[in-house]
C-alpha cells in the first residue's frame, strides 16, 4: 500500500542502521573474514517478570502471540539476515521450561504469571552453501556470559558481548586468521566503528534514518520486505517445532 501511494514505510527493529552493523556489513561484503559460514546468537534471560525496574505489564510477554522470540529474538534475526541475506529454511525446538513466574517488580510483589507460550526457543536457519545460524531466544535462562552474537567466516570471526549489545556504536571483538607460516594472528578486542552514528541507542536509531530517507540523503534500509521475512521466520519456527521438521521459507528481500 505504501508503494502504491508513494509513501515511505520503514520497519523496526533498527539494528541494521546502527553504525556498528553498517560497518560490519561492509566488513562482510569486503571479504575481511572470508565467506560467512556460521552465526551463533542468543538473547536469553528471565523476561520482563524478572526485570525489577520494568514499568509495564510483564504478563503479556508470557502469553499467546508474544514470548521471547517476538520480544527480543527479533533483533537477532534482523541482524543475522541483514548481514547474510534471506534464509532458505528454518527448524526449531520450543517449549515451556518454567510454567509459572513470580514477578520481581516491587509494585507487583506477590503476583504470579502462568506461562502459556513457549519461553524457550532454539532455532536454526539454513542460508544455503553450508552457511547456518543457530539462535537461542529464551525467558528461562537466569544469566549467561555467552556473546549475544558471533559471526564466523572462513578467514575470521566477529564477537559481540551483551555489555555492548544495546550501544549503536558499540565495539566488536575481531579475529582475522593468518594462513602464513608465522601465524601472526589473535583477537583484536573492542574495535569500534570508525565513525559514530547520529544515535547511540539501538532502539532509537531508526528515527534519524527515517528522517534521512525523507530528505533524500539515504536510501531505505529498514524495509517492509526485510521485516516480513523475519516475521515469516518467527512464525514458521513455531510451525516447524510443532511439525518436527524443517520448513522452507517463501519470502525474500
Amino acid at each position: 500500500m505504501a508503494d502504491e501511494r508513494g509513501k515511505l514505510l520503514l520497519v523496526a527493529p533498527a539494528v541494521m542502521v546502527t553504525q556498528r552493523f553498517r560497518w560490519l556489513k561492509q566488513i562482510v561484503a569486503g571479504g575481511r573474514i572470508g565467506r560467512p559460514t556460521l552465526v551463533t546468537a542468543q538473547l536469553a534471560g528471565m523476561g520482563p517478570a524478572g526485570w525489577r525496574t520494568y514499568t509495564g505489564d510483564p504478563a503479556v510477554f508470557y502469553g499467546p502471540g508474544v514470548g521471547p522470540l517476538i520480544d527480543t529474538g527479533v533483533y537477532l534475526l534482523h541482524a543475522i539476515t541483514g548481514l547474510l541475506g534471506p534464509a532458505r529454511r528454518v527448524q526449531a525446538l520450543t517449549g515451556i521450561a518454567i510454567p509459572e513466574r513470580e514477578v520481581a517488580i516491587e509494585r507487583l510483589a506477590g503476583q504470579r504469571i502462568a506461562v502459556t507460550t513457549p519461553d524457550h526457543i532454539l532455532l536454526q536457519l539454513d542460508f544455503g552453501g553450508a552457511t547456518f545460524a543457530q539462535i537461542l531466544s529464551s525467558f528461562a535462562v537466569p544469566r549467561s556470559k555467552a556473546p549475544v552474537l558471533e559471526l564466523h567466516g572462513t578467514e575470521g570471526s566477529v564477537s559481540i558481548g551483551i555489555e555492548h549489545w544495546y550501544d549503536a556504536d558499540g565495539p566488536v571483538d575481531l579475529f582475522v586468521r593468518d594462513g602464513g607460516p608465522l601465524g601472526v594472528e589473535g583477537w583484536l578486542d573492542e574495535v569500534a566503528p570508525p565513525v559514530p552514528g547520529p544515535s547511540s541507542n539501538v532502539i532509537a536509531s531508526g528515527l534519524p534514518h527515517f528522517a534521512a530517507c525523507l530528505d533524500g540523503t539515504e536510501q531505505p534500509i529498514l524495509t517492509a520486505a526485510h521485516a516480513t521475512h523475519v516475521l515469516e521466520i518467527m512464525l514458521k519456527a513455531g510451525e516447524a517445532a510443532d511439525a518436527g521438521r524443517t520448513l522452507e521459507l517463501e519470502t525474500t528481500f
